[in-house]
């Protein structure tokens, strides 16, 4: 199949992971979750926990309500997240099932813009990525973002992604990540690499 052994996991384990957070129907922790479980007890306890949050963004970072929407510029999926009440502050977890890369960081600051962008209401947003290979939260302290860090986050964002709205090939860049993709063609996938 497209989705390959490896695939198969990565899903079972968010789906795994999403039943468990909202207490329904899984009461008792998946093994799949062990080496992450205080990160998890603590999300399951929280009132107002959304799993697979969705945020589109046009280019002025409104959000569109819409995944759909053709004035998409940014398309954001957020694995965990809950409202802090008494900091107001929205907590924004990222499940990886694999090891901490640096790029990782890119991800984690985007979902801080995300929040922020999407709810203008709370102060700040906290993320920070649930690594099962290791059992970390990474960053540890989870990353900050207040409201003022906006602006840099837009420009920041912007000047990453302008590399890649101004590609005319999109040639492949294979890299050692390569092995781990289900795509790739030493898992079965339509990768040439």
């Amino acid at each position: 199949g497209v989705l390959g052994a490896s695939g198969l996991f990565f899903f079972f384990f968010f789906y795994e992971a999403e039943l468990f957070v909202l207490s329904s129907p899984l009461k008792k922790l998946p093994e799949s979750l062990k080496s992450l479980e205080p990160f998890f007890r603590d999300i399951q306890k929280r009132k107002n926990v959304e799993v697979e949050l969705e945020w589109t963004f046009n280019r002025e970072w409104v959000d569109l309500g819409d995944w759909f929407s053709k004035s998409a510029y940014c398309r954001i999926k957020v694995d965990v997240a809950f409202l802090d009440v008494p900091r107001n502050t929205l907590v924004v977890r990222d499940y990886k099932t694999g090891r901490y890369y640096p790029y990782h960081d890119d991800q984690l600051s985007l979902y801080g813009l995300g929040g922020l962008a999407a709810m203008p209401s709370v102060d700040a947003v906290e993320v920070a990525g649930l690594y099962t290979e290791s059992g970390e939260m990474i960053p540890s302290p989870a990353a900050v973002y207040k409201r003022a860090d906006l602006p840099k986050l837009i420009k920041q964002w912007d000047k990453t992604v302008k590399p890649m709205l101004s590609d005319k090939r999109f040639a492949p860049s294979p890299s050692s990540a390569c092995r781990r993709c289900f795509c790739s063609k030493s898992k079965g996938g339509l990768c040439e690499f």
